[in-house]
């Protein structure tokens, strides 16, 4: 499973040649996958480029390799308005059916081989993150994507499990019993 936030600035090979590096992940909010990868403006560069999941022949954390320099793509302004992007999803909120507050989007987990999104990293605060560690929500058929915010059903809260991260796990392993 790779993390969304850990591909920020990896990057990005066409063919032999850098293409530049990964500035945000494009998402496909109705299938729940990875659709690709917005690159960074470079100084001379006019429009925004891409490229989509499928181009990429190999995805680790220290690079990217696309097939071909073609598969870098120009990002028109009619194209953009229909995209979604990770990076604005981030701190949206999180409510149940019930329009609970869940929590806030912090990161996103996908699958490196096929580009499912499996997990959205949830948090409820600094304070909340520090003491007991974000959270994992899976991404099932139950979780619905908004311009504003992410809903999901009741079912779908009972399954957020911690990261086993936080202040509150460290202290308990390092205290020695009584």
């Amino acid at each position: 499973m790779v993390y969304w936030s850990e591909l920020i600035g990896t990057p990005v090979y066409a063919g032999n040649k850098k293409a530049g590096h990964v500035e945000d992940m494009i998402l496909n909010t109705n299938e729940k996958i990875v659709a690709g990868f917005l690159l960074e403006k470079r100084n001379l560069d006019l429009h925004r480029r891409y490229f989509t999941f499928n181009s990429i022949l190999h995805a680790g954390k220290d690079r990217i390799v696309v097939k071909e320099p073609s598969d870098i793509r120009i990002l028109k302004k009619a194209q953009k308005r229909k995209m979604v992007f990770a990076e604005n999803l981030i701190n949206h909120p999180v409510f149940d059916n019930r329009d609970e507050y869940v929590g806030r989007v912090a990161d996103f987990c996908f699958e490196p081989a096929n580009g499912i999104v499996r997990e959205i990293i949830i948090s409820n605060s600094l304070l909340g993150d520090l003491w007991s560690g974000r959270k994992k929500l899976p991404v099932l058929g139950r979780v619905e994507f908004s311009g504003e915010f992410i809903q999901i059903n009741r079912d779908a809260r009972e399954e957020i499990y911690s990261m086993n991260k936080g202040l509150k796990r460290w202290i308990r392993i390092n205290t020695p019993p009584i």
